[in-house]
């Protein structure tokens, strides 16, 4: 474990399985107290049971506003702040053959990088 995110609180939805899971196990391993959220809470639980220490998990359907803020509300009241929020964890990456068809198209190649964000 290092101290990269050390001190820092991290809500991370999805964290039940996939993508969501291996962020909160990573940002465990960088030092941060992880908060998982699923739509499955067993599946949250066992996440923050495998992370230890101080991880917690909680329910909620983030397709949900009042649900949303009430796991808000009921975070800060049992935790604190959260510094680092790891919403909307599946990835919207782009088709690689159909942007660089475009690009092409355009005339850009070299010209622009494009970065994904998950």
């Amino acid at each position: 474990m290092n101290d990269l995110l050390a001190q820092r609180v991290a809500l991370i939805t999805g964290a039940g399985s996939g993508i969501g899971e291996g962020i909160a196990l990573g940002m465990a391993r960088a030092g941060a107290r992880i908060i998982a959220v699923d739509v499955d809470g067993q599946a949250a639980r066992r996440t923050a049971e495998q992370i230890g220490g101080t991880a917690a998990s909680y329910t909620c359907d983030v397709t949900e506003r009042a649900a949303c803020d009430a796991l808000a509300a009921t975070v800060r009241r049992e935790i604190g702040t959260v510094s680092v929020d790891m919403g909307d964890t599946a990835c919207n990456v782009p088709l690689a053959t159909a942007y660089i068809e475009k690009i092409e198209a355009a005339g850009r190649v070299g010209k622009k990088r494009k970065t994904i964000r998950c």
